[in-house]
């Protein structure tokens, strides 16, 4: 399967601001380590999301972009599924934020970043605290490691890519 994109016009907000959502979607083309630290064949399905408000693009805060109606023009025949739609689309962000990679693995417990680290500053912070993997020895941030897709998550991508074009 080639790689597929796919622009939802996800509704406005209370203030009326439109917000989008860009999902990607595509397999693998190579083997790649899990955050359990299995080696994976390629073909794994992988997601990349981007939400676009009119305020801010990117990782947009979860309170820039609180869906209050659908985009004009969507008939009431259509509401329901284009609402799961939305639904949809939130669930994989709360998931998968941005895309299936993860710089801990799934036995190391992240610490909470002190609030008098800057944002420039944070990355290193976490590189130099979290423990290492206490099954392997992994070091935090030293490689990008794969999240497979759970049953919900392909399901929502199914749901988004069967959506109605407008």
């Amino acid at each position: 399967m080639s790689a597929k994109e796919i622009t939802i016009d996800m509704g406005r907000t209370a203030e009326g601001y439109k917000v989008t959502a860009e999902v990607r979607r595509e397999l693998t083309t190579r083997p790649t380590t899990s955050i359990t630290h299995e080696e994976l064949p390629a073909g794994q399905m992988t997601v990349a999301i981007m939400f676009d408000a009119y305020i801010s693009s990117g990782q947009t805060p979860p309170e820039d972009r609180v869906i209050v109606t659908l985009p004009p023009g969507v008939k009431a025949k259509d509401e329901d599924r284009r609402w799961e739609a939305v639904r949809a689309v939130e669930r994989l962000w709360a998931g998968w934020h941005l895309n299936n990679l993860r710089a801990a693995c799934a036995h190391q417990v992240v610490p909470e970043v002190p609030a008098d680290v800057s944002a420039l500053d944070r990355t290193g912070w976490l590189l130099d605290n979290t423990p290492p993997c206490p099954l392997t020895g992994y070091r935090y941030g030293t490689a990008w490691l794969f999240a497979p897709l759970d049953d919900q998550a392909l399901a929502d991508l199914a749901l988004i890519f069967n959506q109605p074009r407008r």
